[in-house]
């Protein structure tokens, strides 16, 4: 079919619809059954967690919200500086810690040495004030055979003398003890002429002196029918 409009040719197919085609193959179902927990477990898919949005409030453990985020997939990357920092951190504390041992062993050892001379300046002093207490004076070996034989005179005068004075002291503590022993054995009338005190004896039949004891006379012995008599001891 021609179409002529302002002097153009214009050629229109017309498209005739096909035919009915093969027919199609056969969908095949299985028959119907009911879903195992199994299955709904493993076609359950879980819901979409957001770190920054949770509308309805539900409560999402941690692990998922890190499973969802996907770091547990990311491998994680250390710089090797760090080792490297750690490592002269060690060796700076070790080194610190090498040095304040050091430090308190020096100071130590000082102490130590200034106890050892003040020590043995006190020993010096000591042996001083023995020898000047013994009479025992330090001298030269410049010095003469006199001054020796004088000094050593000296010493001996005060060896004997210190000699004398503890035999003295010694035969005055047997007398004392002597004289103690003699004052116990002493009748107490005595001990009472003497003014001496009177320890009473708490023993047993001790307690009393006996010789308050079995006297014919009692207690009319005092009572005199003469009172010019001048009699004032009993018989």
């Amino acid at each position: 079919m021609y179409l002529h409009f302002l002097n153009i040719h214009i050629l229109i197919h017309v498209q005739v619809p096909k035919g009915p085609p093969s027919p199609p193959a056969p969908v095949l179902h299985s028959p119907p059954r009911k879903v195992t927990p199994q299955e709904q477990s493993e076609w359950k898919i879980p819901p979409c967690i957001s770190n920054w949005k949770n509308p309805k409030g539900y409560t999402v453990p941690l692990d998922k919200r890190l499973a969802a985020d996907g770091r547990g997939l990311q491998e994680q990357q250390i710089n090797h500086n760090f080792a490297d920092l750690a490592a002269a951190l060690y060796h700076a504390d070790r080194k610190a810690r090498e040095g304040v041992e050091l430090r308190a062993s020096m100071q130590k050892k000082l102490a130590t040495i200034e106890k050892e001379k003040h020590e043995n300046n006190l020993r010096a002093l000591a042996q001083k004030a023995r020898d000047e207490r013994a009479g025992i004076q330090h001298h030269s070996d410049s010095g003469s055979d006199e001054e020796v034989a004088q000094r050593d005179q000296i010493r001996d005068d005060r060896k004997y003398e210190r000699d004398r004075d503890r035999k003295m002291a010694s035969s005055k503590a047997a007398k004392r003890g002597t004289t103690a022993r003699d004052m116990e054995e002493r009748d107490i009338s005595e001990k009472i002429a003497l003014g001496q005190a009177v320890k009473p004896n708490v023993q047993g039949e001790n307690l009393y002196d006996q010789r308050l004891f079995n006297q014919t006379k009692g207690m009319g012995s005092g009572l005199q029918g003469d009172d010019d008599a001048y009699n004032i001891y009993d018989k």
